[in-house]
């Protein structure tokens, strides 16, 4: 069946945002005389809907004398700073034009809040592409919940079959497949060490997708 969309994650697929984020984190817990394992890490990745939440751990272990809201902010503000000043990734760019220009509808499913994503899709020249935006904000659960999918192909007026969703983590992988949709992982830095054989095609970047092949991809 012929594709007619594309849905984009946005966290770790288009801008590495997890290698800063990690850093962050790692370096506010070694602040206090503790460390992250990256097997936590990996818990968090793609969703806030897990059993682990490190700032909770970290205001325990140091018996509660920063809340778990203040370490969020910290890591909020110092990681998000590095964010902004990261690129896209390799092929980003390139197969959004490629694929706006082929006709097909374009959207965004992101279990982030929405002041995040936009900004940088205005900073990075690409806002214009996409006809819809879908974030935490529009739904109730968000991945590993197929709840962002289903939304978006519902306002790209598309079939989940008619879709591919571009994910970079597990959690999203699951989100999209239980939406019906195909999905391809293109994995970050971090992400590539994760099992991701749950999608349909995994490859190193974007760089190595046509247009064509997403269009007939089976």
């Amino acid at each position: 069946m012929k594709i007619k969309g594309l849905v984009f994650d946005f966290d770790g697929l288009m801008i590495d945002t997890e290698m800063p984020r990690l850093e962050t984190w790692q370096e506010i817990f070694a602040a206090h005389g503790y460390s992250m394992s990256m097997e936590d890490y990996y818990k968090i990745i793609g969703s806030d809907e897990v059993a682990y939440d490190p700032a909770e751990d970290l205001s325990n272990k140091i018996d509660h004398r920063l809340s778990t809201e203040d370490i969020n902010n910290q890591v909020v503000d110092k990681s998000q700073e590095m964010i902004f000043h990261q690129p896209l990734l390799p092929g980003v760019k390139e197969i959004i034009i490629e694929a706006h220009r082929s006709g097909m509808r374009l959207g965004i499913a992101s279990s982030s809040h929405r002041d995040w994503i936009v900004p940088l899709l205005v900073k990075h020249d690409i806002r214009q592409y996409f006809d819809i935006v879908v974030t935490r904000e529009d739904v109730t659960r968000t991945k590993p919940d197929p709840e962002l999918y289903l939304t978006a192909m519902k306002e790209l007026d598309l079939n989940p079959e008619n879709g591919i969703a571009f994910e970079d983590s597990r959690n999203g992988i699951k989100a999209a497949k239980a939406a019906g949709l195909f999905c391809i992982a293109v994995p970050n830095t971090l992400t590539r060490a994760m099992n991701l054989q749950n999608a349909d095609k995994i490859v190193d970047s974007f760089n190595d997708l046509t247009i064509e092949e997403l269009i007939n991809f089976k």
